[in-house]
């Protein structure tokens, strides 16, 4: 019986490979070749992409039970945590799993500027990975925003309101993100349209182009086996050389790192989801109530961008572009003042906000003797002006009857 089966499927294999030659294929590019010298620095990449294969697999399983409503979206949460079945596990490792596709992906690009494999003739290979990593921000933040919590409907606020900062498009921009002219329905059903099916299609053919790229200019080799200048006249006729000469196939010399990683990647995002759990969803949105934390990954929007910024060379040495203490205290730096920085944005600046106590750049006017977190939320509240829009007045002006059709708005 057994003998029988495995015939049976060497005999559908051998058919599919007849008609495809999808195997043949496979092979010629499992095996290509790879520089001599690559190790544990160059398996980055592949971590990425098992981050985010792990985050499209959790992503549909959550989708099933995820009700994107704003009148359901916290309950269904709220479901999928403590009631349904591996819920809490799954909502773990999604969590845990768009933390380390940040992680892994600003480590795989920041391994690849250090040694200049940015350089010719790859440059097409870093553009298509900064716009992975653009997608990949854009996709945790609408993430965050499908919480719809007290720090998911804030974040909205905040991103409407750096939108609302880009000259000539800046309102338009901000009323693309909320859906119209303040937090409601639309903005967390664009949210989920976007999160579900735009951004992972777009990350997908991205994908796609940067594997290809790799594949048709070959992986960089390490700087210490490479030219001293890569000249572009000659550097290809050298590379080829190097791989006829010294080169090794991808599987399995150099892929069983890839693997290793891998395992390791999804075991602690799944370690993490058993033991720590995801993070505990905040109170329900309640416009009355302007202080919200905010995720880690955009502790650098709130700091001020810098004001100049000199691209890198695309030719000359692989060497080190600068020192790894410069990038890392930078990178503390700016983290820092993302996580000290004021938390409420300039409301004043949004579509269908106006405000008559803020100072000249849209913030609210403090007085002596307090904290500027406690004055922002004693001096500030959100009073109910029709069914699209919030006005901001003195709290002396605001009656409980307009805060509760606020929040019943909300959620």
């Amino acid at each position: 019986m057994l003998s029988r089966l495995a015939r049976l499927i060497r005999a559908i294999g051998h058919w599919l490979e007849d008609r495809t030659g999808l195997w043949s294929v496979s092979r010629r590019l499992a095996e290509h070749p790879v520089p001599p010298g690559t190790d544990w620095r160059y398996v980055l990449g592949g971590a990425t992409l098992v981050a985010f294969l792990l985050q499209v697999a959790t992503g549909v399983a959550l989708a099933t039970v995820y009700v994107p409503s704003t009148g359901s979206a916290y309950q269904s949460l709220q479901f999928i945590t403590h009631d349904a079945p591996f819920g809490r596990v799954l909502r773990g490792m999604h969590y845990f799993g768009a933390s380390a596709m940040v992680v892994l992906i600003g480590a795989h690009m920041s391994r690849v500027f250090l040694t200049g494999s940015y350089k010719f003739p790859r440059e097409m290979n870093w553009l298509s990975g900064a716009a992975l990593l653009l997608l990949t921000i854009l996709m945790a933040f609408t993430g965050q925003l499908l919480r719809w919590d007290q720090d998911g409907v804030w974040s909205a606020v905040v991103a409407s309101e750096q939108a609302a900062r880009i000259p000539a498009l800046g309102h338009w921009l901000a009323h693309l993100v909320l859906g119209g002219a303040t937090v409601s329905g639309p903005t967390l059903s664009r949210s989920f349209a976007v999160h579900v099916f735009l951004i992972p299609a777009l990350i997908f053919a991205g994908v796609g182009l940067h594997l290809y790229l790799v594949l048709r200019t070959g992986v960089s080799e390490r700087a210490s086996i490479g030219p001293a200048v890569v000249d572009p006249a000659t550097y290809r006729a050298w590379y080829r050389n190097l791989l006829d000469r010294e080169g090794q196939p991808f599987w399995p010399d150099a892929a069983w790192r890839d693997a290793v990683v891998a395992v390791l990647v999804v075991g602690t995002v799944l370690a993490l989801a058993l033991i720590v759990g995801p993070k505990p969803l905040g109170k329900p949105p309640d416009p009355t109530i302007i202080i919200a934390s905010r995720c880690w990954r955009f502790s650098r929007e709130a700091s001020n961008p810098p004001s100049s910024y000199s691209p890198p060379s695309s030719s000359g040495s692989r060497s080190s572009s600068c020192h790894s203490s410069q990038i890392v205290g930078g990178v503390r730096c700016d983290t820092a003042r993302g996580l000290w920085s004021w938390w409420p944005p300039p409301y004043s600046r949004l579509p269908g906000i106006r405000g008559s106590a803020f100072g000249p750049r849209g913030r609210p006017i403090l007085t002596r003797g307090h904290s500027r977190r406690r004055q922002s939320q004693a001096a500030i509240q959100l009073s109910w002006r029709g069914p699209h829009s919030f006005t901001r007045a003195g709290a002396s002006t605001a009656t409980s009857s307009m805060v509760r059709a606020a929040v019943a708005d909300l959620t």
